[in-house]
């Protein structure tokens, strides 16, 4: 509905987070590289807020390199942002004191505030889902972030008293978009970058499908180019993963740099296309299996591979 794939019965695209299925799936070439885009959908999110009223606030403080889930976390903590990044840096260097580690959790909380309250979640019961089975773990399959009803409220209320650009897109747009006043009303979407309008969308779908159709959009973008350059051009690997907005190729090891750079370059060209005034980011993995937790590791320069255990 808002142009992102999907497949069930069986679901070969987007497996649980969980260990365990993922693993099974080894490389005919004896390497995956997997690229994603960093936080597309705010940078999809971002550049529909300069299309429709030349807000700049959010793509300004995506391409300074603001953490924006750390911005809702430092509202919930009522701390200002560079603290709650410093403590949250040290929580992942090892320090685990209780201030760090409760701007650690508050900085978790607002990346899902962001992403669900961006979609017009405002029910604080439903965000309390959202989050817990969001936050499951792929090596235990339990939630890591577990909110009362009262706790959710207070995510929700941080992130509408942060995000304002966002808070600007929910209700200067799509309110707007609502086919009338009468209880029950629907909505109609224009997707960008397509001439598709998706009609009869619930007000959480109307919010959501801008700006997972754009990004939806730069990723089909990348993906043709990547076909171009690997099944007409004869570059090396070939993509046998798409997963919304991850590409995973199968290469011999010593091509995994190439084929990353590849990818990259493919992505980020058509990030540039589409979402011009962001500073759109990537980010790659070589594995020997496909894996979840595979770390990035690269030696004198160049992406090597790495052994999932």
């Amino acid at each position: 509905n808002t142009t992102r794939t999907t497949s069930s019965s069986p679901n070969i695209q987007n497996f649980r987070k969980k260990a365990g299925i993922r693993e099974c799936i080894v490389p005919r070439g004896g390497a995956f590289v997997d690229t994603d885009f960093t936080g597309v959908e705010l940078s999809a999110l971002a550049q529909i807020c300069i299309n429709l009223h030349g807000d700049r606030r959010m793509a300004d403080r995506i391409n300074a390199g603001v953490d924006m889930h750390a911005e809702v976390g430092a509202e919930l903590l009522r701390l200002p942002y560079d603290e709650v990044v410093r403590r949250r840096k040290a929580f992942k260097s090892g320090d685990h004191s209780d201030e760090n580690r409760q701007a650690n959790f508050s900085r978790d909380c607002g990346k899902y505030g962001n992403f669900g309250c961006m979609g017009y979640m405002t029910n604080p019961a439903t965000f309390a889902s959202y989050v817990r089975l969001g936050s499951i773990s792929a090596e235990t399959g339990l939630p890591m972030i577990n909110l009362s009803v009262p706790e959710a409220q207070r995510v929700i209320d941080a992130w509408y008293s942060s995000q304002h650009a966002q808070v600007r897109y929910l209700r200067g747009y799509v309110d707007g978009l609502r086919n009338g006043t009468h209880r029950g009303a629907l909505y109609s979407v224009p997707i960008p970058g397509t001439d598709i309008v998706r009609r009869g969308a619930t007000r959480t779908a109307a919010a959501n499908t801008p700006f997972q159709g754009l990004a939806m959009q730069v990723a089909a973008e990348a993906g043709w180019t990547l076909f171009v350059e690997q099944l007409l051009h004869g570059r090396p690997g070939r993509v046998c993963v798409f997963a919304h907005d991850a590409f995973l190729s199968d290469c011999r090891p010593d091509q995994a740099d190439e084929v990353a750079a590849l990818h990259e370059s493919a992505m980020l060209q058509a990030a540039a296309k589409l979402m011009p005034d962001i500073r759109q980011k990537t980010d790659s993995v070589a594995m020997s299996h496909w894996a979840k937790d595979a770390e990035r590791v690269v030696v004198d320069g160049k992406l090597q591979v790495y052994e999932v255990r």
